[in-house]
């Protein structure tokens, strides 16, 4: 599967299955948008290890759209929102 071009937000991405995802996604080529409950550290650090190129923002509070923690990345662009074709 190629993801070129795409933006995704995971959900849960912080840590286990919602972490093997989002790796897999950027392992296929789109850019992620990390979300996270309740493991800060552990998304920052996803976020660290897939690198600028493969993933756009760390979004904490569970809801993306309510978060409760500012993001230590820059929001993703409203173009990239606009892009998202997998949520």
């Amino acid at each position: 599967m190629q993801l070129a071009e795409q933006v995704v937000l995971v959900t849960g991405a912080g840590r286990g299955l919602g972490s093997a995802i989002a790796r897999a996604f950027a392992d296929a080529g789109a850019r992620v948008v990390v979300n996270y409950r309740r493991s800060r550290a552990a998304a920052e650090a996803l976020v660290d290890e897939l690198g600028d190129e493969r993933a756009l923002a760390v979004i904490g509070g569970g809801e993306p759209s309510a978060r409760s923690e500012p993001a230590p990345r820059p929001a993703p662009p409203r173009e990239a929102w606009a892009k998202m074709t997998l949520r």
